[in-house]
């Protein structure tokens, strides 16, 4: 559904329409991205959550990113559960930044708790953002990290400087709130193709993922040759193809250009995963049988970077094979996980020349996308199901589900808070955040409690949830 309403509407809008309805501060409209900031260590608690917006249904003249305070929105809703909302069911207990304008919303059964800090910062960027990566973004004078997103409505690879206070900025500068980006920090212009000056960025982008140049140093990762500082962005269109851009500083300028591109992949892809060991990237199509698998090549001399086909990957072994939706790979190598969407099914397959399948865990209706983590030793693929408003929870090594999350409406993007056992989900049916513990699960597997009992739970939501009635038919 969201894919075919995107071929009818990315004709309506470019870039960011200023005639428009402008977006109101502090709103959420069809949340599409969603990621932590980087944490210097694995136990660390990341600080900050950033959410892109895509404002789907062009409501308003442009999308956002935002930047939220991850302890102050723990903090106060623990704070709440005990106090406003102790008597209040998990799906009616809502923070939001104060200020946030409270009289156009619908509140009426809900319990509203304003809170100063929550959202930190944020920006306006193209529509149908479709996707989000933070990766280190050095050397660049004490800015610690990048965010790079793929932009459907202007074809465009969005980047925004985040720093150490979580502020963001695409242009306007620290602490400027709700700027637009500037046409600087959206790279998709021709004149950012290097070597070759007809290189384009083709069109519409639907995922990225992005590292350290570094990792493909010929000589020694820790040489600190200047060539290889900086990083490389690697990012997919629905239609076949990929990009390569390198974001080094050049001319005292440090941002994405254009490198290479790669065509005649896999049709309708959704999402890339980076396979490590193989420097390589796997792309899922949704339409078919193939998860196409494209590799980087970074020489001695970075601007004759290149992409290439690295090999197609038929999904066989099943009835059908189809709609191939998201990768995840085993972080001690040579397992890699698929979602399935035909059937609805998590793939667990041996990593090499063609995906051997060793075992299929049915899931809910309509697998979307899959996070793995470790809990009391056991490695665990959390799959969400957008239609099927659940997300299952699988030990990958016993190849069996241990429980489900039910009644999550929207479940889609997600990301997992392992310092403090909690999963945050974009709700896009919604226009929300909602926020689960995951002690229930911990509690069960530390200590074999029944199964009924070890489900994570909805604790609350960020924003002011909006049921989908505007969608364009």
């Amino acid at each position: 559904l969201r894919c075919s309403l995107l071929t009818v509407v990315l004709l309506l809008v470019s870039c960011i329409n200023r005639e428009g309805t402008e977006l109101p501060r502090a709103q959420m409209t069809f949340p599409i991205a969603i990621t932590l900031s980087e944490t210097p260590t694995s136990v660390e608690p990341p600080r900050y959550l950033f959410l892109a917006n895509s404002n789907f249904d062009l409501a308003f003249n442009s999308g956002s990113v935002q930047s939220y305070d991850l302890q102050v929105m723990n903090d106060e809703l623990d704070r709440a559960l005990a106090e406003e909302c102790a008597e209040v069911a998990a799906d009616r207990c809502a923070l939001v930044p104060e200020g946030f304008d409270l009289e156009e919303t619908a509140t009426e059964d809900l319990t509203v708790v304003e809170v100063t800090g929550l959202l930190v910062s944020e920006v306006r960027i193209g529509s149908f953002a479709d996707g989000m990566v933070t990766a280190d973004n050095e050397p660049n004078q004490g800015i610690p990290y990048r965010l790079y997103l793929p932009v459907r409505s202007d074809a465009n690879l969005t980047y925004i400087d985040v720093n150490d206070a979580g502020q963001l900025n695409c242009g306007g500068g620290f602490g400027n709130e709700f700027q637009i980006c500037t046409a600087a920090f959206r790279t998709g212009d021709a004149e950012l193709a290097r070597p070759d000056p007809d290189l384009a960025v083709p069109s519409d982008p639907v995922d990225v993922t992005a590292g350290s140049m570094r990792d493909f140093d010929p000589q020694d990762p820790d040489s600190n040759d200047p060539a290889f500082d900086g990083e490389w962005v690697l990012m997919v269109h629905r239609e076949n193809q990929a990009s390569l851009f390198l974001d080094q500083e050049i001319g005292g300028v440090k941002r994405p250009r254009l490198v290479a591109t790669v065509d005649n992949l896999a049709p309708e892809q959704v999402t890339v995963t980076f396979e490590d060991g193989a420097m390589m990237a796997w792309i899922p199509s949704q339409l078919t049988q193939f998860v196409s698998r494209v590799g980087i090549a970074i020489d001695g001399d970075p601007t004759q970077s290149t992409l290439f086909d690295a090999g197609t990957l038929i999904v066989e072994g099943i009835d059908q094979g189809f709609q191939q939706r998201d990768v995840a790979f085993d972080p001690r190598g040579g397992v890699a996980y698929v979602v399935s969407g035909s059937p609805d099914s998590l793939l667990i397959d041996s990593v090499g020349d063609r995906l051997e399948i060793i075992e299929q865990v049915s899931l809910c209706l309509d697998p979307s996308r899959i996070q793995l983590s470790q809990i009391d030793g056991r490695l665990l693929a959390f799959v969400t199901c957008f239609s099927g408003r659940d997300i299952h929870v699988v030990n990958v090594d016993l190849a069996q589900g241990i429980t489900t999350v039910t009644n999550v409406s929207g479940a889609f993007e997600f990301v997992i808070d392992e310092a403090r056992n909690r999963i945050y989900v974009a709700d896009f049916s919604t226009s929300v955040i909602r926020i689960i513990t995951l002690d229930p699960l911990t509690d069960c597997l530390q200590e074999g409690v029944a199964q009924e009992e070890c489900a994570p739970q909805l604790l609350g939501i960020v924003g002011i949830p909006e049921a989908v009635s505007r969608l364009p038919r």
